[in-house]
């Protein structure tokens, strides 16, 4: 019998879920939710799905096996709470909220039923990172050089601080994550930002950043982040005694040691990577192989947070 599977959310990085689903024998997409009915709706009709605008409506008539949560950052919390009590196992887009408080709860109540949950950090699941991975064990890190160039994103929310907690909670938060998981934990962080002078309300975001970083290991780091430009272009440098690796967007690894270059292509599509380990995860009861869960998600999240209040405070941030 196939997983049954919902999803709260049907913008655009939970289509890309959908389509993976749809490509898999065991999995039926049942409901789709979403406050945007018209596009639920188009979406549902691909999957012969019911259409829901009410999340816990959706949790109390349909007997769901996994839900995909792809909702904006200031919706996260009461949805997987909710879905934790209900006993339905989650995969949560990023960021997992705006608030610690909020989350460290959700945390809790995951805990305490004991579902499965993956985050999705797509950077984590790529065959470079662990090839990555692989090159720094048992080296000591010296310093980490990341950035996340882009554009707005045209949705209304994006540009509210209030709503998406700015870039580097939206964005940048795959640098940092991939940082925390190749490097360590982070220990301290010092932000600058810049913002336009003509922001108001609908748009108070900072525009362009900088994440000095320094970590329990003793690394220290440096992030930065626009949203000035357009395109996608996130990037991330490591460097120890005789190597420095540069892992490039979705597709690229560079390890550059003794005077030789080397370049590494990835072989994996790192969304269907982790739609097909939470899939399995659930057939099997077993989440071993998921490479973020709840808990690990929100160490990147009082990690961006404290980026945005030592920007605010214009203080370093200990964590």
């Amino acid at each position: 019998m196939p997983l049954r599977i919902g999803f709260v959310g049907s913008g655009t990085i939970a289509r890309i879920h959908m389509k993976n689903l749809s490509e898999m024998e065991e999995v039926e997409i049942v409901s789709i939710c979403d406050i945007l009915l018209g596009r639920a709706e188009k979406e549902a009709k691909k999957f012969n799905a019911k259409v829901y605008c009410d999340y816990k409506k959706m949790f109390d008539e349909e007997r769901l096996d996994g839900c995909y949560i792809c909702v904006p950052p200031f919706a996260h919390s009461l949805i997987e709470s909710l879905a934790a009590k209900k006993g339905i196992n989650i995969f949560i887009e990023k960021p997992i909220g705006l608030n610690i408080d909020e989350a460290k709860n959700t945390e809790k109540i995951i805990k305490k039923n004991g579902i499965i949950v993956s985050v999705g950090y797509v950077f984590r699941y790529l065959d470079i990172v662990e090839k990555a991975k692989e090159l720094l064990k048992g080296k000591k890190v010296a310093l980490v050089c990341g950035k996340y160039f882009g554009g707005v994103v045209p949705v209304d929310w994006w540009t509210i601080k209030e709503k998406s907690g700015g870039q580097i909670v939206e964005q940048t938060t795959h640098i940092i994550d991939l940082s925390r998981y190749l490097v360590g934990e982070i220990d301290m962080i010092f932000a600058q930002g810049y913002k336009h002078s003509m922001s108001n309300c609908n748009y108070n975001i900072n525009e362009a950043s900088s994440i000095n970083l320094h970590f329990k290991n003793k690394a220290i780091g440096c992030i930065n982040s626009t949203c000035l430009l357009s395109g996608w272009f996130p990037k991330l440098e490591i460097i120890v005694k005789n190597m420095h690796l540069k892992i490039y967007s979705l597709n690229t690894l560079k390890i550059i040691s003794n005077g030789k270059t080397e370049t590494i292509n990835s072989k994996i599509d790192g969304y269907w990577e982790e739609d097909v380990i939470f899939i399995d995860s659930i057939k099997t009861k077993d989440d071993s192989k998921i490479k973020c869960n709840y808990s690990d998600a929100l160490k990147t999240l009082i990690a961006t947070l404290a980026a945005n209040k030592s920007i605010e405070s214009g203080e370093k941030i200990y964590l």
